[in-house]
């Protein structure tokens, strides 16, 4: 699929991944909560959108999106059977693990720098810049003052590195309702054959098992 070059193109093809999403699901009844999944399910795609910070950022969200809409389509025709679509799934998960893995390794790395930064002014202020002063009041006094600030500057871009780090949460809590939506056709198609309550529940049980041991 191509992707358009001005922003306001990328927002209709935001819009349209929202619709295609709710038609798979259109000739399907849903219950409260697998309906509240769903709209969760496009607030997530939509949130993450708006919050890329370049084009080539926004058009992988949209890459990301239709790939699970392909796969959620291709289960409900049966194109796929839910174990290979489950797989995909745990594959987009993973990778997307190993990013989240990587981006905290390289936070904590400038977290270090920023660390062995302000160690250095400060030990500069008080090795150099203070006993300068007895000195040389004036220089003594200028490279205290530049040490200190510097150690100031150092130490407020350390503590910025915290709020860089990221968590699986979003990510697991996203993946869960997912395969939360794959699961439904399970139950669809179960019903449609003509199974029973009883053998519905252990149909979804199993999917249940298979999504855990995935996990």
């Amino acid at each position: 699929m191509s992707y358009a070059k001005k922003a306001t193109d990328l927002l209709v093809q935001m819009n349209d991944c929202h619709q295609n999403l709710e038609t798979i699901f259109a000739e399907h009844p849903l219950d409260n909560n697998l309906n509240a999944q769903l709209k969760q399910v496009e607030s997530y795609y939509d949130k993450a959108f708006h919050r890329a910070e370049n084009k080539s950022a926004k058009i992988r969200i949209l890459q990301d999106y239709n790939r699970l809409i392909l796969i959620l389509k291709q289960t409900s025709f049966g194109i796929i059977s839910s174990d290979h679509a489950l797989n995909l799934m745990a594959q987009r998960t993973t990778s997307y693990q190993i990013e989240i893995i990587i981006h905290n390794l390289i936070i904590v790395c400038e977290l270090l720098f920023w660390a062995a930064t302000s160690a250095l002014f400060y030990f500069s202020c008080i090795s150099v810049g203070i006993p300068l002063i007895l000195v040389d009041p004036i220089c003594g006094l200028m490279c205290s003052l530049c040490s200190a600030l510097l150690l100031m500057s150092s130490m407020n871009n350390g503590l910025a590195c915290f709020a860089k780090f990221k968590t699986f949460d979003p990510l697991n809590n996203e993946a869960e309702r997912e395969k939360n939506l794959l699961c439904f056709f399970n139950t669809c198609k179960a019903r449609s054959n003509g199974n029973t309550p009883a053998q519905e529940q252990t149909d979804q049980s199993a999917s249940l098992s298979c999504t855990l041991n995935q996990e």
